[in-house]
C-alpha cells in the first residue's frame, strides 16, 4: 500500500510538472506573438504604454483575433483595460509590455475564477452600474424638464382662456345692459 501512495504521489507531481511547463510555454508563446505584433503596428516591447494606447493595442483587430485564437473572452478584455490600466496606476506602476502579456492572459477562458477576479468584476459591475444611474438620472431629469416646460404652456394656455372668457362673459353683461337702456 505505501508503494501505491508513493506511485499517487509520483503521478501528481507529474502532472503538477506537466501544467507547470504547458503553462510557461502559453505564456511564451503568447510574449512572442504579442511582441511580433506589437512590432507590426509601430511599438517597441520595452517602451511605457499610455492609456490610449493600451486601449487602441487592444481593440485592433490582428491582436483581438489572436487574443480569441489564444481562449481569451475579448469582450471582457474591451470591457476591461480602462479598470486594468487604472489598477496599475494605483499601484505606482508605468504600463509595460509585461502588464499586456499578463492582461491577456488573465483574460483567458480557461483560467479558473479567483477571488480576485471576482473582485475584479465586482468593480466593473460597479463603475457599469454607476453610469447605468447615471444615466438614468439625466433621462428622468430631462423628461421632467420637458414636462415642466409643457405644463407651463398648458398653464399660460388655460389662463389665456380664461381671460378670453371673463372678457367674453364682461362683453355679454355690457350688452345686456345697453340694450336694456
Amino acid at each position: 500500500t505505501i508503494m501505491y501512495m508513493l506511485v499517487g504521489v509520483l503521478v501528481d507531481v507529474v502532472g503538477v510538472i506537466a501544467t507547470a511547463e504547458k503553462e510557461s510555454l502559453t505564456v511564451a508563446y503568447v510574449a512572442r506573438e504579442l511582441r511580433r505584433m506589437l512590432q507590426t503596428l509601430g511599438y517597441s516591447d520595452d517602451m511605457v504604454f499610455t492609456e490610449y494606447e493600451f486601449q487602441k493595442i487592444m481593440a485592433d483587430p490582428s491582436i483581438l483575433a489572436f487574443c480569441a485564437s489564444i481562449g481569451v473572452d475579448v469582450v471582457v478584455l474591451i470591457e476591461t483595460t480602462q479598470f486594468t490600466y487604472e489598477d496599475i496606476a494605483k499601484t505606482g506602476e508605468t504600463f509595460k509590455f509585461s502588464h499586456l502579456v499578463e492582461t491577456v492572459l488573465n483574460t483567458r477562458g480557461s483560467n479558473p475564477a479567483s477571488v480576485k477576479t471576482v473582485q475584479e468584476q465586482i468593480k466593473v459591475m460597479k463603475v457599469m452600474l454607476d453610469k447605468a444611474i447615471m444615466d438614468v438620472k439625466q433621462h428622468v431629469n430631462k423628461m421632467a424638464d420637458d414636462m415642466k416646460t409643457e405644463l407651463s404652456e398648458v398653464r399660460a394656455d388655460i389662463k389665456e382662456l380664461n381671460d378670453n372668457d371673463e372678457e367674453a362673459a364682461d362683453d355679454a353683461e355690457l350688452a345686456s345692459q345697453r340694450s336694456a337702456e
